[in-house]
Formats: C-alpha cells, structure tokens, sequence
C-alpha cells in the first residue's frame, strides 16, 4: 500500500438489484408483457430518452445538409490564385456530405432492434464525414473557417448524442435487457411450437395405430369365424380328400408303369419290326411308339385300351412268326400281360383312374376357391395392418426422441432465462411451459 492510499476514497462496489424472493409466475405468451410492466416506469422514460436523441441527431444531420448547401453556394474570390483549387475541395467535401447523408436510417420504433441499427449506420455515416483528407481540412478551414467550425460543433454533438444512445442500449438497461429476454423467450417460443407439433404428430399416429389394431382385431375374429364355418370344414375336408384321392392316383400311375416294365423288352424288339412294316398305317405306327415309349400316358388317353390290345397282338404275331427272340422268362411275362388285358384288369385299372380324376375335378369346384380366397383375403389385411403399425410404431419412437431432446432442450433455455432475469431484475420469476 502507497503512504497516501489510506486517503483514497474506497472504490464502490456495482449496486446489484434486490432480489424479491417471492416467485412470480408467467406463461411464456405473457413474459414480453410481463417484463415490460416490471421495468415500464424506467424503459418508458428511457424510450423517451432514445427518442429524444434520436430526433436531435437528425435535426443536427439537417443542420448538417443546410449548412452543406450554403456553402454549395459560397465561392472563393476569383483574384486569388488558389480560387479554383479551393472550389473545387469545397465541391467535393460537400457532395460527399450529401452522399453520405442518405446512409442515415429512419427508426419506426424505438425497440433495441431499430435503435442499434439506427446507431451503427449512423455511426459509420458520422465516421465517413470526418474523414477528411489533411489537406483538405486545411484549406477548408483557412477560407471557409466560419462554416467548417460549426460543422465540427454539429458533429461533435452527434457524436455525445450516438454515445448516450449506445449507453441506453448497453447491456443491464432496460431497452437491452427487454430486447435480450425477449430474443430469448421468442426461441423458446419457437422450440416450444416444435414440441407441440411433435405432441401434435404423436396423437395422430398414435390414433391412426388404435383404429388399425381395432379392424386388425376385427378382421382376425371375421378369420377365426370363416374358419369354424361349416363351408370352410367342407373345404378343409374336401382338399384333405384331394389330397388323398390324388396318392390314390399316383399310386395307379405307378402300378400301370410297373405293369408295364415287364413287357419292356418284346415291345422295344417290336419297335425295330414295326419301322420296317409298310403294312401298317403310319398314324398306328405313332400311336404305337407312343405305347413303347409313354404307355401310362397312352394307356390312359383316350382309345388307348383299343390302341395297347392291337399293338400286344402283333407282338404276338412277330412272336409266333419268330420274328422276335425272348428268353423263356420274358415270353412268359408277356403272356401274363396278354391274360391281363384279356381279363379287362388293365382296363380296371384305367376306370379307377377315370374314376379318382372325376372325383378330384367335383372336389375342386369353385365354391371352394370362393372360401379359400376370402381367407386369403383377410389374412393379406391382416399382414397389412401389421405391416402399417409397424411403421407407425417406428415413427412413434423417432417422434418420441425427438420429444425428449426438445423438451430438454427447452427446459434448459427456460432455466438459463429465469436466472437471467432474477439477476438482472432483481425479481424471481417462474415460466410456466408444460
């Protein structure tokens, strides 16, 4: 410590606003208004203050442009050798004056917005008038002394004007503190509108989920009754005959091509026999080799019967003829096939056949395929509403994150606002959101 310091005045400390503990609570709609009733005595009075600088720096600035055309008009005496250089200095300083007039902003309202704005360009307009160059200051000033000493004077009172007006919008006044919570209270606004929008969208879907399950459960009981109807058992039972009466076929089809097996040889040894033989029609040659080669099929077509007794016959006769050599085994197998034929069990086994493929066409009537589609219908509803809530549910959570974040993020925004403006203003208040 100096030996004088014990004579210094101590250094104030910055008065900070008495804190009213008692909570106020405000819907964030009504904060602007809130807040501007708290502070209206001290921003009016304000308010009015930036109005009154306001008009004085423009009546200066006028000023400014009736003293720039005054001395638009004055004109250097003609004998003095420096007379046109001095014009033409003094022309120039002025229309720039005029040029830089126009940057001048008019203010509609006196909110922080338009105040600062009208302070910053005005400040730039003021900065580009008093930067002259030095030589033209100096000649100014030596022959038009008179008007270019009133211009400072003029200038020097815009700028204290501009610097107490910057002091009004300095952070902690009213009109800045205002503009701060109101910025502030407007982006939670904003974040607000977004969390109901969520909420909003989140309703919706979860509507449109609750009458997708309502029909799904409807169109599941219309399932479960179409499959306890009697038609549907019908059809049921009827394809489980299908079912059974085509094995039933199937098994036909194997025991004629077994049958058949056993005459394989003799009727490929015919086959070479019945190339050669002009004496038989060429249509019967084809239906022959059809025999040797497809007999179930052939045998099963129409005029097949007719078509397999005429063709073992004359395998009978190549036989006889010994046109066609057999071991003892394969001559015997082809007699029994022969006495097959005789005793119509081959053509028993063809009615069978005939018979199960009836029954199997009037158990595939339409009306099953009627029922059967219905109950493809419905399910295909159902695996669409499953498919659809599925989709719904996947963008109900997407929403519901979105949800959260906002919230938290508004709550945040909210918190910060409400300290801000118990420090600033001394008053504690509680912004109600949810």
């Amino acid at each position: 410590m100096g030996f004088f310091d014990f004579l210094k005045k101590p250094r104030e400390e910055e008065a900070k606003p008495v804190v009213d503990t008692r909570p106020v609570e405000v819907e964030i709609d009504s904060l602007e208004k809130k807040i501007n009733d708290h502070v209206s005595d001290m921003l009016s009075r304000e308010r009015e203050r930036a109005k009154d600088l306001y008009s004085k720096i423009r009546e200066d600035f006028g000023e400014i442009k009736r003293m720039g055309k005054e001395l638009e008009g004055k004109k250097f005496e003609e004998s003095d050798r420096m007379y046109s250089a001095v014009n033409m200095i003094k022309n120039n300083y002025v229309n720039r004056t005029f040029g830089l007039l126009g940057g001048v902003p008019l203010v509609q309202e006196m909110s922080h917005e338009e105040l600062d704005n009208f302070h910053s360009k005005t400040t730039k307009v003021l900065d580009g008038m008093r930067k002259v160059p030095p030589k033209q200051a100096i000649l100014l000033s030596k022959y038009f002394k008179k008007e270019a000493s009133q211009i400072v004077k003029i200038l020097k009172k815009i700028e204290d004007n501009l610097n107490e007006m910057k002091s009004l919008l300095s952070e902690g006044k009213p009109i800045s503190l205002v503009n701060r919570i109101t910025s502030r209270a407007r982006g939670i606004m904003e974040m607000k509108r977004k969390f109901d929008d969520l909420e909003h969208q989140e309703k919706v879907l979860k509507e449109k989920i609750r009458k997708l399950e309502s029909e799904k459960e409807s169109k599941q009981g219309d399932l479960e009754d179409l499959l306890k109807s009697e038609g549907y058992r019908e059809i049921v039972d009827s394809r489980e005959k299908v079912r059974d009466l085509r094995q039933e076929k199937e098994n036909l089809e194997s025991e004629l091509r077994e049958e058949f097996s056993s005459i394989k040889r003799p009727l490929k040894k015919y086959e070479h026999i019945l190339r050669n033989d002009p004496s038989i029609p060429r249509e019967r040659r084809i239906s022959f080799e059809k025999m040797i080669h497809s007999p179930v099929k052939s045998i099963l077509a129409e005029g097949g019967e007719s078509v397999l007794s005429e063709m073992v016959s004359k395998v009978s006769e190549s036989m006889e003829k010994g046109m066609i050599s057999l071991k003892e085994s394969e001559r015997k197998k082809f007699g029994e096939f022969s006495e097959k034929i005789k005793e119509g069990k081959i053509s028993d086994l063809r009615k069978r056949y005939d018979g199960l493929r009836e029954m199997i066409e009037e158990s595939e009537k339409r009306k099953g395929k009627d029922v059967l589609n219905e109950r493809e219908k419905i399910k295909r509803e159902i695996e669409h509403s499953d498919h659809e809530i599925s989709e719904y549910e996947r963008n109900l959570e997407n929403i519901s994150k979105g949800k959260k974040s906002t919230k938290s993020g508004i709550l945040g925004e909210k918190e910060k606002l409400e300290r801000t403006i118990e420090r600033e203003m001394g008053r504690k208040f509680v912004i109600k959101l949810f």
